[in-house]
């Protein structure tokens, strides 16, 4: 049982190290434009709160809207077309 209990651990370790190889994080720096998946913008990296945390403002208003991951945020793309 206790072989049995160290290879699993030892299965998820590898899987674990696997998946942190493939993922990246996104950085932005703040001003940049980003959008997000819960709400309409695009919306001001007002922040950086850790690493892959970041605080976003509504640039017409000047407000906070909150504290998003940073896989939630795609980079906003201006158009070239007018």
């Amino acid at each position: 049982m206790l072989q049995f209990v160290k290879r699993r651990l030892i299965l998820a370790a590898e899987r674990r190290s696997k998946q942190n190889k493939l993922s990246k994080i996104k950085s932005f720096p703040p001003g940049q434009l980003v959008l997000t998946r819960a709400i309409n913008g695009p919306f001001e990296i007002s922040r950086v709160v850790s690493k892959n945390c970041y605080e976003l403002k509504d640039p017409t208003k000047g407000e906070i809207v909150g504290s998003f991951n940073s896989a939630a945020l795609p980079a906003h793309v201006t158009p070239l077309i007018p």
